[in-house]
């Protein structure tokens, strides 16, 4: 399984995710949240959670900058996890802090919609109060959060996720577009 390239990941995952929605009747139109979830659960019962977390989340080699790949990301992440998530993460903005004194966090939202805000909005919560409560200081050493693939329900999002988020984190947050992220994202991950 950790020999897979990411696109042979995906499939595999999409694989799972079929065979889980006809198992199960379809997908729900109503009560997605709870559905999708356990769709998460049933895709980390088939692929170890550190192999997931690897290919969504890394140090960019040689810079401080961390990747963050939400279309992996909605896979697998559900409540049960969080915890194990939020430590990853943790661990690797320490690595960046450690050996370069800073870092900034690059996160692809492409498929991130106003339902994934709710869905995800208390991981959010999670992951600031475990970095509240361990008091690494990321926030004096974060440089900026780029989010790229915004799509126009963007200020939606915000409104969700914007009273969440330290106030001084937002002057750090800077967003981009779709039409001029795919140039950006490639550049950052050569």
């Amino acid at each position: 399984m950790e020999q897979q390239t990411e696109s042979e990941l995906f499939s595999y995952i999409q694989s799972t995710q079929s065979n889980y929605y006809s198992e199960h009747g379809g997908k729900n139109v109503v009560f997605k949240k709870a559905q999708k979830f356990e769709c998460a659960e049933t895709v980390c019962s088939q692929i170890p959670l550190l192999v997931l977390m690897q290919k969504t989340f890394w140090i960019i080699p040689s810079r401080n900058q961390i990747y963050f790949e939400y279309p992996l990301f909605k896979m697998y992440a559900h409540p049960g996890n969080f915890m194990e998530i939020t430590d990853y993460v943790i661990n690797l903005c320490l690595q960046c802090k450690a050996t370069y004194g800073t870092f900034s966090l690059h996160v692809n939202f492409d498929g991130f919609t106003i339902s994934a805000a709710e869905r995800y909005k208390q991981f959010v919560v999670w992951f600031n109060n475990v970095c509240e409560i361990r008091n690494h200081g990321f926030l004096l050493v974060i440089e900026q959060m780029v989010i790229y693939n915004t799509s126009n329900t963007m200020d939606h999002i915000s409104m969700v996720f914007l009273p969440l988020i330290p106030s001084e984190m937002k002057p750090k947050i800077q967003i981009i577009g779709k039409e001029e992220s795919k140039e950006l994202l490639e550049r950052l991950l050569v």
